[in-house]
């Protein structure tokens, strides 16, 4: 099989300590799992092997750079997340996964998908009416729902936002928890509640809650 061989670089010495990690962690664990030969030479990193292991880990590697520039950090975690995309079959670009803000929180946050799969929730929740989330927990689901909701409330595509949240109980029947209906379900409603006082407010939530746009 044919011989290749690439070379992509970091800008400079600030990306390169990110890249590498502490102790050069990031880049020995990149070497492990890369099917091509990687080596680094400054901010130079060269890749070589046969063409089609040194195409698939320029790819991985063009990736983490994205991460870098756009994050500023880069884990284990984020190296795994980008080598099984490419294991999938994924061609997309990092920088096209974090493309474009979905909405900016009171405090001046730019809230944007991180992942492809969270890329692809929040791209169906605008083309379609009911979307259904599956995934593990801490996943993003409940807090893009609620970012969309605000999303569509500020550019007027609807005038209230329902929240709507599954009882699942805890060992105590909500009858039996203190309180008017209100005050029984808002246990349930906590996540969602969250939500929209870190994206529009304390202040603004409380007004849309009294004003029932919320």
């Amino acid at each position: 099989m044919a011989e290749k061989e690439a070379r992509i670089s970091l800008k400079d010495n600030k990306e390169a300590a990110i890249f590498f990690g502490s102790g050069d962690n990031n880049f020995k664990y990149l070497r492990s799992i890369c099917p091509a030969d990687i080596s680094a030479r400054g901010a130079d990193i060269h890749i070589k092997g046969n063409t089609e292991d040194v195409n698939v880990s320029f790819d991985l590697v063009r990736n983490l750079i994205d991460i870098v520039e756009s994050e500023e950090q880069l884990n284990i975690s984020d190296i795994n997340y980008m080598h099984n995309l490419l294991q999938r079959g994924e061609k997309t670009r990092h920088q096209d996964i974090v493309s474009g803000t979905i909405v900016t929180t009171a405090r001046g946050k730019s809230i944007k998908a991180k992942t492809l799969g969270q890329k692809r929730y929040v791209q169906a929740i605008a083309r379609d009416d009911v979307v259904f989330g599956i995934g593990p927990a801490g996943t993003g689901k409940t807090y893009l729902a609620v970012v969309m909701a605000v999303n569509a409330l500020k550019n007027k595509d609807v005038e209230r936002i329902v929240l709507v949240r599954p009882a699942v109980e805890a060992g105590e029947k909500l009858g039996f928890l203190p309180g008017d209906f209100i005050e029984k379900v808002n246990p349930y409603l906590r996540p969602l509640y969250d939500g929209l006082f870190d994206i529009l407010g304390v202040d603004v939530t409380q007004r849309y809650l009294e004003k029932n746009i919320i």
